[in-house]
């Protein structure tokens, strides 16, 4: 049912929900996420790496000072973008049944590093009214 606000009908299920779709949220998100894929690029490049490589980098106190930065940064963001893209996921995005069905599968395997990049494929295309690649 719809709620009158300001002479302006708006849909009571999304209205608590506007603040995803302003600006300053879309830049935010963008920031986060970014983030969040830069700690994943770090830690599978620290997985793949040989002993030799990080036995060098742990006695290294910029590289041990830059990744202790990258860790306090990046689990406020991840949470901050699983929650977010989590909630847009399920009250607006306007994608098609099927297509939300494996985003959320990828969400189930991958969790912060699935959101993120949903964050900047689906989520920063529709809020920008950007065409959205579409697989099929």
């Amino acid at each position: 049912m719809p709620v009158v606000s300001n002479g302006n009908f708006v849909n009571a299920s999304s209205a608590p929900s506007d603040w995803l779709a302003r600006p300053r949220s879309v830049k935010v998100f963008t920031l986060a996420s970014t983030v969040t894929l830069i700690a994943g690029a770090l830690m599978l490049a620290l997985y793949f790496s040989g002993a030799k490589t990080i036995s060098l980098l742990e006695t290294s106190t910029a590289f041990r000072t830059f990744c202790g930065i990258v860790g306090v940064v990046a689990a406020p963001s991840m949470v901050y973008v699983l929650v977010g893209m989590l909630w847009y996921w399920a009250k607006l995005d306007t994608s098609t049944h099927l297509q939300k069905t494996l985003w959320f599968l990828l969400f189930l395997v991958t969790v912060f590093f699935g959101t993120a990049i949903y964050s900047i494929a689906v989520y920063r295309r529709q809020v920008t009214n950007q065409p959205q690649v579409v697989a099929g």
